[in-house]
């Protein structure tokens, strides 16, 4: 659907696509990989429910949890990956209907199932690899 540029609306096209592409490259080369990379994990609880989150040490951010709560937490999974942030954002988006608190989940064995088969950055996006690849940084 194509709407006219009148008072600012956007328009969809060519010159719109090449926009979003010129956006996302300049993004991109300010990206800081030292503060992005980090691991996104899955944690269930004794209780039965998951914790999807991030982390650049996952044991201390477990460390952490099982001090603050009284039941037991063990880790399930962890991901490496080069923006920890957005995967975290993607996952949470995913299976944001299971939502119970925050980053706590009521997942099917199904969904743990998919998070567990998901390897080290497989849920990068196509942009952050291809950055890291243009600086010379080595993350399989």
């Amino acid at each position: 659907m194509k709407r006219s540029n009148k008072n600012n609306e956007w328009v969809e096209g060519p010159v719109f696509r090449s926009l979003v592409r010129s956006m996302k490259r300049e993004m991109m080369r300010k990206y800081d990989f030292n503060k992005g990379m980090g691991f996104v994990y899955l944690m269930c609880s004794e209780n039965g429910y998951y914790k999807i989150g991030r982390a650049k040490d996952v044991k201390r951010r477990l460390d952490g949890l099982v001090r603050q709560f009284p039941i037991r937490i063990e880790v399930e999974h962890r991901i490496a990956c080069l923006d920890y942030c957005q995967v975290e954002g993607f996952l949470h988006e995913k299976f944001a209907e299971k939502r119970v608190q925050h980053e706590w989940f009521k997942l099917d064995p199904q969904d743990v199932d998919w998070i567990k088969s998901q390897k080290d950055y497989d849920l990068d996006t196509k942009e952050v690899k291809r950055e890291a690849a243009r600086r010379g940084i080595s993350y399989e």
